[in-house]
């Protein structure tokens, strides 16, 4: 993801080689949040896909439905305003 000041580097998905070299995550690391010449590992949370479909199976719905819309909205916004090159607020 590329911001006007950084970036956010997935370095890589379950069972997928990485993307950039230089950028090998570190245990308990999920992405590097880079800057110019300066990056940070970003710290994992807890939990896994695996952990998440296994709740799904169980019956439990671990991700709150009302949060997929609102990333929804911010998506809209998103393209909203890389068409009109403006800020557009959620």
């Amino acid at each position: 993801m590329l911001g006007s000041r950084g970036a956010y580097v997935s370095t890589s998905l379950p069972g997928e080689p990485g993307a950039f070299g230089g950028f090998d995550d570190t245990p308990g690391t999920c992405g590097w949040l880079v800057a110019g010449d300066e990056r940070r590992a970003v710290p994992a949370t807890p939990g896994s896909a695996v952990d998440f479909y296994r709740a799904v199976c169980s019956g439990a719905v671990p991700v709150d439905p009302w949060d997929a819309v609102a990333v929804a909205d911010v998506i809209d916004a998103a393209r909203l305003s890389a068409a009109e090159g403006r800020a557009v607020p959620l």
